[in-house]
C-alpha cells in the first residue's frame, strides 16, 4: 500500500492475473489506492471477457477498468465491449483462451503424452526445485513425459 501511496515508476504492466485483475477493485481500500496511482497503468488482459462461462465476467471487467488508463485485450470479439468503456484499448492477439484458441488435432489422433515446461535446476542451489524433479521422477515412472527446456531471455545480472 505505502509503494502505490508514492510510485517510483512512470508506468506499471499489470499482467499475469484473472482477466478483471481483482487485486485492483475488489477491494474499496485498494481501489481507491489503484485509481489515486501517479504511474500510468497498463493492463494487460489474458483472456476473452464477452461469452464466457464464467459469470459477471463484464461487470468486474468494467470495475477493474476504472483504476487502469490502459487496456490491451487478446479477443478481437471483445472490441465493441472494450469501446464502451470509455477507456483507452488496444487490441493486441498476443494471448489466447478457449473461445479464441481451437485446436485441428482431433482428440483420438493426439499423441497422449504430457509436456512439463519449467525450471529443475537453478546454479549456486541444488536444493532449489529438488521436490519437483522428485515429483516428476516418480511421475516418470508410470507415464512418459516430454520437456521443454526453460530458458530466459535476461541473465540474472539484468
Amino acid at each position: 500500500m505505502e509503494y502505490l501511496k508514492s510510485p517510483a515508476p512512470d508506468a506499471v504492466l499489470l499482467c499475469g492475473f484473472d482477466h478483471h485483475m481483482p487485486f485492483l477493485h475488489l477491494d474499496r481500500k485498494w481501489k481507491r489506492l489503484w485509481k489515486a496511482f501517479a504511474a500510468k497503468k497498463i493492463c494487460l488482459c489474458q483472456e476473452t471477457v464477452v461469452g464466457t462461462k464464467y459469470p459477471n465476467n463484464e461487470k468486474k471487467t468494467r470495475s477493474a477498468a476504472e483504476c487502469v488508463d490502459l487496456l490491451l485485450y487478446p479477443c478481437e470479439s471483445d472490441t465493441p465491449f472494450f469501446q464502451s468503456l470509455g477507456k483507452e484499448a488496444k487490441y493486441q492477439p498476443f494471448a489466447v483462451d478457449e473461445l479464441v484458441f481451437q485446436s485441428t488435432t482431433p482428440w483420438e489422433e493426439r499423441n497422449p503424452v504430457p509436456l512439463f515446461f519449467g525450471k529443475l535446476e537453478v546454479p549456486g542451489d541444488p536444493r532449489l526445485y529438488e521436490e519437483r524433479r522428485e515429483w516428476l521422477k516418480r511421475f516418470s515412472e508410470n507415464t512418459p513425459y516430454d520437456t521443454l527446456p526453460y530458458r530466459r531471455r535476461l541473465t540474472a545480472k539484468h
